[in-house]
């Protein structure tokens, strides 16, 4: 007699965990951050679409929005906007800080 045992897939997993994600709204919550905020999307980001980012920057007070040249949902080294990303958090952190 021959056993399988079927594990899922990384396809299955990631579409597994899409669904999950897919089903949080904190838009409600956005409007009593209180903290400094800059959200960084990238335009072509594979996992989230940009208009979520818009979104998410748009309905938090005062946040600031950067948009990196990127498929990249995190940000690496070798991609063509880390540097402006870096730049960007640098001068923000520096902008709230007021040094």
């Amino acid at each position: 007699m021959i056993c399988c045992i079927c594990w899922p897939t990384a396809t299955d997993n990631a579409a597994r965990l899409r669904r999950i994600v897919d089903r949080f709204d904190i838009r409600a919550e956005l409007p009593s951050v209180t903290t400094p905020t800059l959200v960084v999307h990238a335009l072509d980001d594979a996992i989230q679409p940009m208009e979520q980012g818009r979104i998410l920057a748009s309905e938090i007070p005062d946040a600031r929005f950067l948009t990196l040249d990127s498929r990249n949902h995190i940000p690496l080294p070798q991609d063509a906007g880390w540097s402006r990303m870096v730049q960007a958090a640098a001068q923000f952190l520096k902008d709230v800080s007021g040094t």
